[in-house]
């Protein structure tokens, strides 16, 4: 297992339960970040659309999750926060009017741009992984519980 790039793991509730505490923890402010959109959609159209896209890749990863025939992977999660969470972003950074004015909004709305953006960081990386080793065929079929030695011997090889 730890021989597998974490892009390309498998993603489901076992693999979010055995993260590490810090790990959780980011998740969980990214969840109250995204959330705390609801105070706002009524009169700031940037917190529409991040509302809008946090429950749209939340909503995709639901159906990829229970489809029988696919095997959720960590990149393809990556992939998706990026392309739903781009127009929030977007919206977000051009909203300088309304950010300027002070007071609640304005925390949130600089919170979120810093939340989204630190995700960025580590979703742009992995959702390219993951491009990569789809569009090679490196990705094991099935579960992760497919040996992973071979998988990333053929990666490392594949990328030299």
């Amino acid at each position: 297992m730890s021989d597998v790039p974490h892009s390309i793991r498998v993603w489901d509730n076992s693999a979010r339960l055995g993260l590490p505490p810090l790990l959780k923890a980011w998740l969980l402010l990214l969840v109250v970040a995204f959330l705390t959109a609801i105070f706002f959609v009524f009169a700031h159209l940037p917190a529409r659309w991040v509302l809008g896209g946090f429950i749209v890749s939340h909503v995709i990863v639901y159906m990829l999750s229970v489809a029988k025939n696919y095997v959720l992977r960590a990149g393809m999660v990556s992939m998706l926060h990026v392309i739903c969470w781009s127009p929030g972003l977007v919206v977000s950074l051009l909203d300088w009017d309304e950010r300027a004015v002070g007071g609640p909004y304005q925390a949130w709305s600089y919170f979120i741009i810093a939340v989204i953006v630190i995700a960025f960081v580590f979703d742009i990386r992995d959702a390219t992984r993951y491009v990569y080793y789809y569009t090679h065929g490196l990705i094991p079929q099935g579960s992760e519980s497919d040996d992973g030695n071979s998988v990333a011997t053929e990666i490392e090889t594949e990328m030299e």
